[in-house]
């Protein structure tokens, strides 16, 4: 666990054998909004239980708040998946998280973007990812995969 700076977050290895998990998941799925390029929650359900992803939360009592999925390949950092709650949105929660993971591991994390995600890639930016490439027509809906 960290407690860097958010008095009330403390960030929590999740485990899927723990039996907590499949409750901070669903409340977390109910607190979404729901764009074209999320996830869809079965997505999240199986890929929760894939055992070669490492699995972080930001708590906030008993709440998840905010999530990030990743595996650790030989050069770096690869991000699967990373959400907020929309109930936590602009409170630097997503910030935090990644703070620590950047601290945990001390290497390069590279993730993809919609293109279209705006406020994502805005927020990336802001916590100095750069677009370094770009996957066409990547996703479902013909949209490209922005690398960062």
């Amino acid at each position: 666990m960290c407690s860097d700076s958010l008095n009330d977050a403390k960030i929590q290895f999740i485990n899927p054998q723990d039996s907590q998990w499949p409750r901070w998941i669903e409340e977390f799925l109910n607190g979404r909004e729901w764009k074209s390029f999320i996830w869809k929650a079965e997505d999240l359900r199986s890929t929760m239980k894939n055992q070669n992803y490492y699995k972080e939360g930001l708590l906030v009592g008993s709440k998840l708040v905010s999530l990030v999925i990743y595996q650790i390949l030989p050069e770096n950092i690869e991000i699967i998946y990373l959400e907020t709650h929309s109930a936590f949105y602009r409170q630097g929660r997503m910030a935090f998280l990644l703070g620590h993971l950047v601290k945990k591991w001390n290497q390069e994390i590279w993730l993809e973007v919609h293109e279209a995600n705006q406020g994502a890639i805005d927020f990336y930016k802001s916590v100095d990812f750069e677009i370094c490439g770009r996957r066409p027509r990547y996703y479902k809906d013909g949209g490209d995969a922005l690398l960062m």
